[in-house]
């Protein structure tokens, strides 16, 4: 498959058919605008939902009996729309019970509780950190056998079996250390949402992590970034590789097709039978087991790695995204039969708002993993001599620069130069801080502003309060003057 339109080699033979027509240039420029456009919608919804959730924080929540006593929406009018906002309301109201509840343990603590929870965190932090760097590295190293004993084995199942040694690895670590903090989380002392947003965070650490270690160990087998340079001196890249963007694009194919194979696999042969099981026999094994419970976050983290995958493996794989659209049609209707068929209810609750935020922020994180590799092999690594587009260049941003110098007046091409200058970069490092401290301050006279109304709310309760006495006191005067 590594001579057909899947991959970037097979691209060289379509070079020259129309000069106006730039097939370097568009091959180069769409998928590069694309992943900047995603960021940049990302990072905006993202900076809007962190400010919406800091000012739904705990300190500016509704209380819940306005919850109880003004929060039904009496516009609903239908019974299923009726059941599942009633629904969506008790788990609001359960939620916002169990961090109230939290909260007054934490504040009957004493001095010795709290330094003894102090300790058992950082211990067990401790842990988590050594768990993640153990499967970074068994990542580090499976993808330097499996480079290298795909050029030197003749073997046809061990070369094979090397070739699939790193979605291997990848999938045994993303299986085997979520759980382990989910149950190690439980230990720490925490809040609810403090529990699953801390889950969130290291579990959205360890699948990127996964994917930036996986990242540095080609490139440094690749392009000897970061180790010795004697295999690059010649041209610029392993020798080993003829077409290392091929290479790297069967990588990135290899990681999505066997991730979307685990998918598969997972839901014919655990749950399907677990279900089954469960629904048939009555042994105390399988009862102790139950029904697999439906995890959101962790079927979001699943949507968003393979998502990260179809970005980093674009420009060197062109038709992953139309690969990881079949994908998803997919695994939508797995998901789907499996919630309502195989899945239990989950007990563990979740707030709607927070999983939005992070699951815009977790996206947002996995394009810039991804995207600025992408960015340094595009504008500083040597394409490769004997496939694809750009075997006349030193890098393939020069083919922008020549289109660009050639086809643009001198007005043009001077503003670009000083776009693209280190003066340029500094002017807009300077414009985004500039817009990044209005943002701050806006947010700051935003909590200014709640604090002023929320007080102006509490004088106005006062006054109201002052007026009900000073009217009682008034009718038990006027009663005891007209009792004589």
């Amino acid at each position: 498959m590594q001579d057909t339109f899947l991959f970037y080699g097979h691209y060289g033979d379509v070079v020259g058919f129309d000069n106006a027509f730039s097939v370097r240039l568009s091959y180069l420029l769409t998928p590069f605008v694309f992943l900047l456009i995603c960021s940049l919608l990302l990072l905006q919804r993202t900076v809007k939902g962190i400010t919406q959730r800091r000012v739904r924080s705990r300190h500016y929540r509704t209380s819940i009996s306005s919850k109880v006593f003004s929060g039904w929406d009496f516009c609903v009018r239908e019974t299923g729309t009726s059941v599942l906002k009633q629904k969506r309301f008790s788990n609001d109201i359960k939620s916002d019970l169990a961090e109230e509840h939290w909260y007054m343990l934490t504040t009957q603590q004493s001095l010795g509780v709290k330094v003894r929870i102090f300790a058992l965190r950082v211990f067990l932090n401790g842990i988590i950190l050594a768990l993640m760097a153990g499967g970074f590295y068994f990542i580090y190293l499976a993808t330097g056998v499996s480079q290298g004993y795909q050029k030197r084995s003749d073997d046809p199942i061990l070369s094979l079996m090397t070739q699939y040694l790193v979605p291997v690895v990848i999938s045994l670590v993303l299986l085997i250390l979520p759980y382990s903090f989910m149950l190690l989380v439980k230990f720490e002392g925490l809040s609810p949402s403090a529990e699953i947003t801390l889950t969130l965070v290291r579990c959205v650490f360890l699948r990127l992590g996964t994917l930036g270690i996986f990242l540095f160990s080609l490139g440094q087998t690749i392009l000897c970034v970061g180790g010795t340079k004697a295999p690059c001196e010649i041209c610029g890249y392993n020798m080993q590789f003829q077409c290392w963007e091929t290479s790297v694009g069967q990588e990135f194919y290899k990681l999505s097709m066997f991730h979307f194979l685990e998918l598969l696999a997972e839901f014919l042969f655990l749950k399907l039978p677990r279900s089954f099981l469960f629904s048939r026999y009555q042994c105390r094994l399988i009862r102790w087991l139950g029904k697999e419970k439906f995890v959101l976050s962790q079927n979001v983290l699943d949507m968003v790695y393979g998502q990260t995958l179809v970005w980093g493996g674009m420009f060197y794989t062109p038709l992953l995204p139309l690969l990881n659209l079949i994908f998803i049609f997919i695994t939508f209707y797995i998901k789907k039969f499996s919630v309502f068929h195989l899945y239990d209810v989950s007990q563990r609750l979740f707030q709607e708002s927070t999983l939005r935020i992070m699951f815009h922020f977790v996206l947002f994180l996995g394009l810039m993993t991804v995207f600025l590799p992408l960015t340094y092999l595009l504008t500083s690594a040597r394409p490769s001599r004997s496939c694809g587009l750009f075997t006349d260049y030193n890098t393939p941003w020069e083919a922008v620069k020549n289109r660009t110098h050639s086809a643009l007046p001198p007005t043009a091409l001077t503003v670009l130069t000083y776009l693209t200058s280190d003066i340029g970069a500094y002017s807009l490092l300077l414009i985004l801080i500039l817009v990044l401290t209005c943002y701050v301050s806006r947010v700051r006279q935003n909590e200014l502003d709640v604090e002023l109304l929320k007080e102006h709310l509490s004088n106005q309760i006062e006054d109201k309060e002052f007026l009900v006495r000073r009217l009682r006191k008034e009718e038990d005067i006027q009663s005891h003057t007209v009792d004589p």
